[in-house]
């Protein structure tokens, strides 16, 4: 007769991983901070661009928006329309908007291309505010 075999120990639950850095905590939120941020700008311009007949429909023209308090304050968007190209320059009021916007151009052009489906190429591109006299909207 052979000897019964024990219990078996029952499987000993995964360990967890250790908490991340405070460093990468801000990462992730300085990530999320630029995502949101090129979000919220795409949606500024998509709307505008829906709200603007022959921008909607793919067709050549300019719009200049200020953005509102939430989304950048004081700085500018200029929509520019041109042979199924929308081009996007971005002017920032400030130099930490500067930063933020440098930061999230990647994150804009790729919700643009998907908020502006009439245009076969988004272009965008960080901008200097020309001066106190530009339009609001």
């Amino acid at each position: 007769h052979a000897p019964p075999h024990p219990a078996s120990a029952p499987p000993t639950p995964p360990v967890a991983p250790p908490h991340a850095p405070s460093s990468v905590s801000a990462a992730s939120a300085r990530t999320a901070s630029i995502a949101e941020t090129a979000n919220q700008v795409a949606s500024v311009v998509a709307s505008r661009i829906l709200a603007t007949p022959a921008l909607s429909a793919g067709g050549d023209g300019q719009i200049r928006i200020a953005l509102q308090p939430a989304v950048l304050d004081g700085s500018t968007v200029t929509l520019t329309a041109r042979n199924g190209t929308l081009a996007v320059a971005v002017a920032p009021a400030t130099p930490e908007a500067s930063a933020l916007v440098a930061a999230a151009l990647p994150h804009l052009a790729a919700a643009l291309e998907a908020h502006a489906p009439a245009f076969h190429r988004v272009q965008v591109a960080l901008a200097t505010k020309k001066g106190a006299s530009d339009e609001t909207a």
